[in-house]
């Protein structure tokens, strides 16, 4: 396994896709700055054929003078090409649909039409002395020989990326690895790795590319993009961080702060078992769990909340034991007895069986109360 990663981040353009969802002109430089932050090496940051609102914001984000890469997406249009290097962004990203059935019905042309087309595009990237990086869409059902062809074409014209996206998530660990090391022996660029979540595979697909050889991978904040999302940063680069034991220049504590104003923005929850920033990640209910996690801290967690920024939590409920319920009495300040403590979880189990919606802190801590009213204050 190679020893670190390059983390394109497109939250800003794949992120932004996501339905019903968008930002302001101020929430883009805001989030650009506090993607930079987190440490990221690329930031696609948007699509300037979208119009002048689009482009006035990438020519500030442009100015932002931050340390990622800033690249702009463009389709396989010159136009697209103009607009990039009128915003003062000299990076550009060309799609090029790759499918027999894309290049057919998405934009009409013949295979070999589609190739002439992007060659005409990248000599005038190449000209304006744009920072090129292709993109084969739909690859994971393109002919494998077709991409051969795009991908020489992107070199001859000075391409420094070249990215395989499985645009509708349709491999799997096994075959992601297997095409991304078939590619890499006849690929003399570094391969970008774009993956879809559709079957909930995209951070698994991600990481056996990684392990292939695909020098780059994309990723958006929360795993946001088009239908079920896109590879998630937090959740890929945690598992370079924290399962493979990688160097990777994220910072974990930013960019849990990043996930939360993303939510925040775009009007989201960060689903309670999110993966590393989810409100239940930390959190111990289960007396077993508890009992054991107030013994040793890595009985039932993975890393420590501190290395990302985060706290444990332990919560009564249910499934609560004498351990958990003297531990939190004791964070209250009361000290409780082996009895008392089994006193309250026989009484929370019964209100919770018969009251199943009931406010199981407050039900506590009226429990608790109730059954100490005397008992000597620690």
């Amino acid at each position: 396994m190679r020893p670190s990663c390059t983390i394109l981040e497109s939250t800003l353009r794949e992120g932004e896709q996501t339905p019903y969802i968008y930002f302001t002109h101020r929430q883009k430089l805001d989030l650009a700055r506090m993607i930079d932050e987190a440490g990221v090496d690329i930031i696609e940051a948007g699509v300037p054929a979208m119009g002048d609102s689009e482009r006035r914001t990438l020519e500030e984000i442009g100015r932002l003078r931050l340390h990622a890469e800033v690249v702009t997406w463009n389709r396989m249009k010159k136009e697209d090409i103009w607009y990039s290097v009128g915003v003062g962004i000299s990076s550009v990203h060309i799609s090029v649909p790759a499918s027999e059935l894309l290049i057919k019905k998405k934009i009409g042309m013949h295979p070999l039409e589609a190739l002439d087309k992007l060659a005409e595009v990248l000599d005038i990237a190449q000209k304006e002395g744009c920072r090129i990086s292709v993109g084969a869409e739909d690859a994971s059902r393109a002919d494998p020989l077709f991409l051969q062809e795009i991908l020489k074409l992107a070199v001859s014209f000075g391409a420094v990326r070249f990215r395989y996206a499985d645009t509708l998530g349709l491999l799997t660990p096994d075959k992601t690895f297997t095409v991304i090391a078939k590619l890499k022996k006849n690929c003399p660029i570094p391969i970008d790795f774009h993956a879809h979540n559709d079957f909930g595979l995209a951070t698994a697909n991600a990481l056996a590319a990684f392990r292939a050889g695909a020098e780059i991978i994309s990723c958006t904040v929360l795993g946001l993009g088009e239908r079920a999302g896109h590879t998630g940063l937090e959740e890929f680069a945690g598992c370079l961080k924290f399962l493979l034991n990688l160097p990777v220049g994220i910072n974990f504590k930013k960019l849990g702060k990043l996930c939360t104003r993303v939510a925040e923005v775009t009007g989201t929850a960060i689903p309670s078992a999110k993966p590393l920033f989810g409100r239940n990640v930390f959190t111990h209910e289960s007396g077993i769990h508890v009992d054991a996690q107030l013994k040793h801290d890595a009985c039932y967690e993975p890393i420590t909340p501190e290395a990302i920024g985060r706290k444990r939590k332990i919560i009564p409920g249910k499934y609560s034991g004498s351990a958990s319920i003297r531990y939190l009495a004791l964070k209250n300040g009361i000290r409780l007895t082996d009895e008392q403590a089994d006193s309250i979880i026989t009484r929370l189990r019964q209100v919770l069986f018969s009251l199943p919606a009931v406010n199981v802190q407050k039900l506590f801590e009226q429990l608790l109360l109730d059954e100490v009213r005397d008992a000597t204050r620690v």
